[in-house]
């Protein structure tokens, strides 16, 4: 009875290790392309990092225009007070 109990959970053991065993290919696939998803998502990430800069140097050449801007008006501003004034 023993020897008919080890038989069959050997049996039951193989099985299991034969089913779990042929998954392999398939593991293989799917971290193959999730290795490609997460290459693909790292470019986009570094095209958004790229643009963002971009963008941000826009907006201080922007700032700097402003600012330029700005002081001419005012310059402006106190020529026509003194051209007023006079």
């Amino acid at each position: 009875m023993k020897k008919l109990i080890a038989v069959l959970l050997t049996l039951v053991i193989v099985a299991a290790f034969a089913a779990c065993g042929g998954n392999t290919e398939e593991t293989t696939v799917a971290v193959e392309e999730t290795t490609a998803a997460v290459e693909e998502t790292t470019v986009a990430g570094d095209e958004t990092t790229e643009a963002v800069e971009d963008t941000t140097a826009a907006a201080e050449e922007t700032t700097e225009a402003v600012e330029e801007t700005t002081e001419a008006v005012e310059e402006t501003t106190e020529a026509v007070e003194e051209t007023t004034a006079a």
